[in-house]
């Protein structure tokens, strides 16, 4: 039978996690926010991604997660996937930014589709 006292058993590394909560604490560390992995959705009406012309500004809800369409965040940020084959593809598409995006990558899958990403003149 272990009679161990099991309150003490690891005093070092409790210590060590409460002087880690407390620097970061004290030092406005903030744990890294990691995106999801979304797919261009021009038709978010439908289930299931599909590519074609459109438009990619935050917020806007032309991304599909695997499950559901959902709104594309800055914020998080994101990994973008254009040219998904399989999926309702167009051939040659166009994408215009509305507004700054902000993205953990940006990948083009898929055949010899081809993809513009269009950023509107800065003034």
């Amino acid at each position: 039978m272990n009679n161990r006292n099991t309150t003490s058993r690891y005093p070092v590394r409790k210590a060590v996690l409460a002087a880690a909560a407390l620097v970061a604490a004290f030092t406005g560390i903030t744990p890294t926010v990691r995106g999801a992995t979304l797919t261009w959705d021009i038709n978010s009406g439908t289930s299931g991604a599909e590519a074609g012309n459109g438009t990619w500004a935050n917020g806007a809800g032309n991304w599909w997660d695997g499950t559901a369409n959902v709104n594309w965040n800055n914020a998080t940020p994101d990994a973008a996937i254009f040219g998904h084959t399989g999926l309702g593809n167009a051939d040659n598409y166009t994408v215009t930014l509305g507004s700054d995006i902000t993205a953990a990558s940006i990948r083009k899958d898929g055949g010899t589709s081809g993809l513009t990403i269009i950023a509107p003149d800065a003034d």
